[in-house]
Parts: C-alpha cells; structure tokens; sequence
C-alpha cells in the first residue's frame, strides 16, 4: 500500500496562500464596512436636511413628509374606493385638536321668514304635515352706491397777520375719496395685496369704483404720513415699558440693500427701515429705554449689557450647536452632547424660573453651571468646538436675564412674528419702490397695522379716526 507523504515545504507554501487569502478578505470587509458607514453617514445628513428644509413658496402645515405620506395615503384610499364601486373618504369636518376655532360669529342684521303660502298636505297620502323652522344664515353682497359730492368750505383770513382757518369738516385733509374709500384701501393693503391689484380690487368691492394705481399710491402715501405721529406715539409708549424685543432683516430699497429694524413690547410693534445695520440705528431710537432688551448675538446690542439688562436669544444658540452637530452626523459625539446638556440646563432654567421668584441669586447660579459645562468641554477641543465654546462663553452673562426680571422671553420669538410679516409682504410685493419717503410711509403702515391687530382693533376704522 502506497503513502503519499506532504512535505514541509509544502505545507509552509499552503500556509502563506491561507495568509494572503485572509489578509485579502480582510481588507474587503474594512472596504466595504468603510463605504457602509460612509452611506450611513450620508442617510443621516440627508435625513436631518429633510427633515429642516423649509420651502420658501409653501405653508408650513405642507412643508413636513408626514403631510407627504397623508396625501400619498388619501390618493391610494380613494383608489381603492374607485376600484370597490365606493365613494372616496372624506375629511373629517372641523379643524385639528387643540387648534383654537375658527367659527364665524353670528352677527344677522335682519330676520327674513319664509313660510308656505298654504297649509302643506303630503303628496303620497295627502295628510297634513307637521311644519317645523329652520334657520340659515347667509351672507348677502350688498354693492355699494357711489356718488360724488361737492363740498363748499368756507374759509376766512386775518388781514392783519394772515392767519387762515376753514369751517368745520370731517373729510380728508388731501386727495379727493372719502375716508371710506381710504379705509378700504388700507385694509386691502394690510392683507399683503400687491399694488398692481388694488385697482381691480377695489372695483370688485366697492361698487365698480374705477381708481388708478397713481391715485391708490398717493392714498398709500397720505395714509403712512397721517399715521406717523401714531407711529412716533408707539415707540413712547414702548420706552415705557420694562422689556422689549428687537430684531432686524435684511431688504431692497430701489436696488440698494437696506435693514428692517423691529421693535417690539407685548401688543405693541415698532418698524423702521434703514440703510445701516450699525449701531447708530440703536443710538437713536433705543436711547430712551431703560428696561431688559431680548435680541440675537449682533454685536450692536451689546450697549444693553450695562447693568445686566440684556437677554440673548436661546433659541439662536440652542440653533447654532445643534446645526454643528448635524454637519457631521454620528461621528461628532462632542457637538451634539453638548446641544443635549444645553437643552437640559435651559429646560431646567425654565422650570426655576417658573416655580421660584426671579433674583439675581438664580440667575448667578445658572451661569455657574454653564462656566462649568463650557470649561468641562474644552478638553479635546478642535476647531469648530473651539467656536461655539467661545460663542457661549461670551453668551452665557447674557442668557439667564429671564431668571433675574419678570416678564422676560428667553427667546426672541415675540419680535421675528413681527418681522415675518414683513418678510411674507417682501416675497410678494419685492423691492421698497419710492425712496425715503416710500419707506417712512410704508414702516409707519405697518407699524400701526400690526400694533392695532394684536389689539383687536379695525385697520379700517383706524385708519378712518387718524385720517
């Protein structure tokens, strides 16, 4: 019986090819875990871009994928009710939990009754019927009447001094439409209306009322220089106050680039637009208030610092780390534990400040604890953890001003809603057009229209008041 024997040669060269084989699997599982972590990392930034894009032509209610997927689920549902022979589903009526309502309010100004000429008999059996009310109300166009009054003012003069003085009237100091009309025109303005369209507006609802865009301009313009000491007004009366909220934005001025200034203290709002986003903006018309100011980290509001009175917004910095933490995914551990401690110490600032009275005591001790958390982070330290570090260091005298006063936002939300308006009016109706004179009349529009609208109040019948 024949043996076949290995040599050691031969088992030393079966080894070495085992080896390379290995070494060759080896490093196509680290390419390939390399490419998994890799498309990993790319999902997780899509997704968190996805999930913060805003689409500048679309309400927020249908800027989410989950609106995305009820539309995706409503097609297949009425499909499918198409194939079965059915009726596709409905929307439930009535608007979302939680959502204030949005009913109209009953308001008849008369009561039509509509009865049967004769008694009713039923048309199968020829009984007597029951007769019963029901009541709609609805609501009826009623054109307007125009007509065209001429007015004879008396007006005299002092041969002596000149002295010149007019009989009593109650029509409009220029222009030739009542204050109706000019009402109207302002509160077509208020809802955004582009210029071009005011015209055909107004013909629809006031009675086939043909107007030029001249003339609604130069109604635009007596209207802005009429509310301008109501706008002067406003910004007294928020010097008065004990805290306000400012902000700024950017815009066109006839192809120039200018800033939106806003100011803001409860109902009350304050708008002026300028060619400097310098301090002498704050200079001159911050320079009578004394209360606690909320803003971003410009560095122009750092003059509120001046005995503590300064809260910058927690939800620009809450905003800034997190955007760092989601730039680089699951690799950056430091960014995004520190966005977590941060939202742990803002959530537990609130809570104290809720249940506790404000004091200085509070606010001293929450800004020793973000020394700490900020002096715990700076081992390790790279670059970009090296800014936010020092963005916070600078920010944190800053931030728990809310613990110390009363009434005070840690955030600048309050101010941007104003400012929103603005900008919604900026993507409709694009540059400010006019000059100067087209920017004072249309910040003391807005300054007024809003002021009146957190207050309840009619733009038109305000409007008719000041004019």
């Amino acid at each position: 019986m024949l043996r076949h024997y290995i040599s050691r040669a031969d088992l030393e060269d079966g080894a070495t090819l085992l080896s390379e084989i290995v070494d060759y699997l080896s490093s196509e599982l680290e390419h390939e875990r390399n490419e998994r972590e890799a498309e990993h990392a790319a999902n997780v930034q899509m997704s968190a871009r996805l999930q913060y894009y805003e689409n500048p032509n679309a309400p927020p209610s249908t800027n989410s994928l989950e609106w995305k997927k009820q539309k995706r689920d409503k097609k297949k549902a009425a499909a499918k009710a198409k194939k079965e022979g059915k009726a596709p589903p409905r929307k439930k009526p009535g608007g979302r939990r939680g959502h204030p309502g949005k009913s109209r309010k009953h308001r008849p100004v008369r009561t039509e009754i509509h009865r049967f000429d004769k008694k009713p008999e039923c048309s199968r059996c020829g009984c007597d019927m029951y007769v019963t009310e029901r009541i709609r109300d609805i609501l009826h166009l009623v054109p307007a009447r125009l007509e065209e009054v001429r007015h004879v003012i008396e007006s005299s003069r002092c041969r002596r001094c000149g002295a010149t003085s007019e009989a009593h009237h109650d029509l409009p100091r220029k222009g030739s439409y009542d204050k109706n009309i000019v009402g109207i025109i302002a509160e077509i303005r208020a809802a955004r209306v582009p210029l071009d369209f005011i015209p055909g507006t107004l013909h629809t609802v006031a009675g086939g009322l043909k107007i030029s865009k001249a003339a609604v301009t130069n109604a635009l313009y007596r209207i802005g220089e009429a509310l301008e000491p109501e706008k002067c007004r406003i910004l007294e009366d928020i010097w008065a106050t004990s805290r306000a909220n400012v902000d700024e934005t950017g815009t066109n001025m006839d192809g120039e680039t200018a800033w939106s200034w806003s100011i803001r203290s409860g109902p009350l709002v304050w708008m002026e637009f300028s060619l400097s986003r310098g301090a002498m903006v704050m200079d001159k018309y911050m320079d009578g208030f004394d209360g606690v100011v909320t803003s971003d980290m410009w560095g122009v509001y750092d003059r509120f610092d001046e005995g503590g009175k300064h809260q910058v917004c927690w939800a620009h910095e809450l905003r800034n780390v997190k955007h760092a933490a989601e730039r680089h995914g699951e690799d950056r551990v430091p960014p995004r534990s520190l966005y977590e401690d941060l939202c742990r110490i803002f959530a537990d600032a609130k809570e104290s400040g809720s249940r506790a009275e404000p004091s200085q005591k509070l606010r001293r001790a929450y800004e020793h604890s973000l020394r700490c958390l900020i002096q715990r982070y700076r081992e390790g330290e790279d670059d970009e953890m090296r800014k936010l570090l020092n963005r916070l260091d600078k920010a944190h005298p800053r931030l728990f001003a809310f613990l110390e006063f009363s009434g005070v936002e840690p955030t600048n939300n309050a101010v941007e809603q104003s400012l929103r308006y603005y900008v919604v009016w900026r993507k409709i109706s694009g540059q400010i057009k006019g000059g100067i004179r087209a920017a004072r009349s249309l910040s003391a529009f807005i300054t007024c229209v809003q002021t009146w609208r957190n207050q309840g109040k009619s733009v038109s019948e305000e409007v008719r008041r000041l004019i």
